[in-house]
This record gives structure tokens, C-alpha cells and sequence, in this order.
């Protein structure tokens, strides 16, 4: 663990012995302290954290290199705790400017809710971890902009250059990123690669790591083309994955009852009402039993049944769904 002991006007951080040269940090590189315990490398840009009279957060510079790091109080504004006088970017603690405001790009709250957009897309641009690119790594809200699907294709191409072809994760993140911003066509063509890496998944196969996987991209795939206008298409895929993930993970398995809400989602949109509300309420009725009333899931159940009465001109019978899920 790393330790910090006062050095005259200043703080000196103690950091392994073990740190690659190559990657220590650079002398005048500006750094935040705000949890001691880690420290995130990339290349030559190191951010130290650590925690100074409770949640105060105070913006360094360095001064050294090394083993032993020291760093100085830069001057900038500083916040202590929830109650900020003058909300300052999460990066690098500058308050807004008339050039360069301040947004909240996701859904941190107190002193992690500001962020310069130019800081932020450098933060995201030189993280190493894809993930850090396209969600906060705090709230995990996903960013779902341009710059997400830039950096994961980024990631790809790296990928396949290095290796020969994209792997299996990054297919489906991007195809996810894609759908979630509404292009479904390149949604589509990478769930689709993604499930040619899972050959057994296609007849059911004997693990059910794989079966669970590949039953989720196949639902994934079937929402990405139903929503690209492939009702066609998209019904008969999840016939075939329930189908598959009944056999082969049972009735009650999360992913079966995925396919069951969404066989009736797309049921629904073909206007075949019958059919897709038994589907709805086999779907309610076991996430009721296995997740309990208050989960996410078992409330879109819900609320889908509730949407399907309603269709059906059941007012009666949509009602106490739509409070309870109020």
C-alpha cells in the first residue's frame, strides 16, 4: 500500500519500489488526491489518489520521480465533502470558464458531477480499459455517444491488427453500443459475428455458460433487427432460442425468461395479442416467484402486461399493473 507523510510545504507519496520506470509518472504532470490506495497507470500519465482530512480533495502537482514521489498544492478552487462553493471539473478541478463550461455527463452526484467535455474526452481517450471509455466508472451510466462507438472501433481494429480477428466481448459491446444508439444494421452484423465464435450454442450444446451467453446475444440480435424493421426475421429467432434455452437452462432460467418477454414483445408488435399475453404472464408470474416483486425485470413484466391489456381494451385488468408498478 502506498503511504503519505508530510514533507515540508508540501506531501510526499511513498509508491513501489516495483513501478517499471518506463511507466513512472512524470515531474510537473498534474495528479488528484482522493483514495490512497490505488494508483491507474497509462504510459506515462499516472493519477495518485489519496484521502486528506476526510473527503477533501486537494489537485497535486509533482515535483518528483521515483520511489519516493513528492507533489505540491496546486492552486486551484477545492472541495470538502458534498457542499462545493463553486462546482469544479472532476478531472481537473478548474471551475468552469467562459470557453469551456461545465456538464454533467452522467449521473454522479456532489463533487463527481461536473466534468469539462474537453477533460473528459481525454480521460476516455487515454484509458486503456474500454470500459472507462464508454461508461463512468463510478454510477456506470453509459455515455452512449459518438465518441463510444469511435473508441470501441478503435479497440477492434487494434484488436484484429494485433490478433487476427475481434474477440468475442468486444463484438458484442459494440453491437450493444451500436443498438443502444439506434444502429441497428451494424448492431446486427456483429451479433452476428460474435455468435459464430459460439458453434454449440446453435443446437443447444452441453455448457451452460455458453448456451446462457449465446442465448442472450441471440435475444440481443432479435430486439436489434426487430427494431430495425425485421419483424419477420426476428420471430423466428426467438421461437428457435426459447426453444434452445428452455432445454437446455430450464423454464425459470433468467435467459429463458428473456426470450419468453421478448417472443411477446415481438408477438405483440405482429398483433398477435393471444399469443404474446400467455407469454407475458408466464414470464410475470416466474420472475414473481424467482426475483420477487420489486425487481427490475418483474417490473417490465408488468408493465408489459399491463400494456397488452390495455391494447385489448382490458382497462380493468391494466390498471393494478400499472400501480404496481407505480
Amino acid at each position: 500500500p502506498h503511504s503519505a507523510s508530510h514533507d515540508g510545504p508540501g506531501l510526499r507519496l511513498r509508491m513501489s519500489d516495483a513501478l517499471p520506470a518506463a511507466e513512472a509518472p512524470v515531474a510537473g504532470e498534474l495528479v488528484s488526491l482522493h483514495s490512497l490506495n490505488r494508483q491507474e497507470l497509462n504510459g506515462q500519465r499516472a493519477i495518485v489518489t489519496g484521502r486528506l482530512g476526510g473527503n477533501m480533495r486537494l489537485p497535486v502537482q509533482l515535483i518528483g520521480t521515483g520511489a519516493n514521489l513528492s507533489v505540491r498544492l496546486h492552486n486551484v478552487t477545492r472541495t470538502t465533502g458534498e457542499s462545493a462553493d463553486v462546482p469544479i471539473c472532476r478531472i481537473c478541478f478548474e471551475p468552469a470558464a467562459p470557453h469551456c463550461p461545465l456538464s454533467q455527463p452522467c449521473s454522479c452526484r456532489g463533487t463527481s458531477a461536473w466534468a469539462h467535455r474537453e477533460c473528459l474526452t481525454r480521460w476516455r481517450r487515454s484509458s486503456v480499459n474500454i470500459d472507462a471509455a464508454i461508461e463512468c466508472g463510478q454510477c456506470k451510466q453509459r455515455y452512449r455517444d459518438q465518441l463510444s462507438i469511435e473508441l470501441i472501433a478503435e479497440a477492434a481494429r487494434a484488436q484484429r491488427d494485433n490478433f487476427g480477428s475481434i474477440s468475442l466481448s468486444n463484438a458484442l459491446e459494440m453491437a450493444r453500443e451500436f443498438a443502444d444508439q439506434g444502429h441497428y444494421a451494424e448492431a446486427e452484423a456483429l451479433y452476428r459475428h460474435g455468435l459464430r465464435s459460439l458453434p454449440t450454442a446453435a443446437h443447444g450444446g452441453v455448457d451452460e455458460r455458453v448456451t446462457d451467453m449465446a442465448c442472450d446475444a441471440t435475444n440481443n440480435l432479435a430486439m436489434a433487427m426487430l427494431e430495425g424493421g425485421d419483424l419477420g426475421g426476428a420471430l423466428p429467432l426467438l421461437r428457435r432460442t426459447l426453444e434452445v434455452s428452455r432445454g437446455s437452462l430450464g423454464d425459470r432460467h433468467p435467459s429463458t425468461l428473456t426470450s419468453v418477454n421478448n417472443l411477446g414483445l415481438v408477438l405483440k408488435k405482429g398483433g398477435e395479442l393471444e399469443e404474446a399475453e400467455q407469454l407475458y404472464r408466464e414470464a410475470l408470474a416466474a420472475r414473481r416467484d424467482v426475483l420477487g416483486a420489486s425487481h427490475e425485470d418483474t417490473l417490465n413484466s408488468t408493465f408489459n402486461l399491463a400494456g397488452l391489456l390495455k391494447a385489448k381494451g382490458d382497462i380493468a385488468g391494466a390498471e393494478p399493473l400499472y400501480r404496481e408498478v407505480l
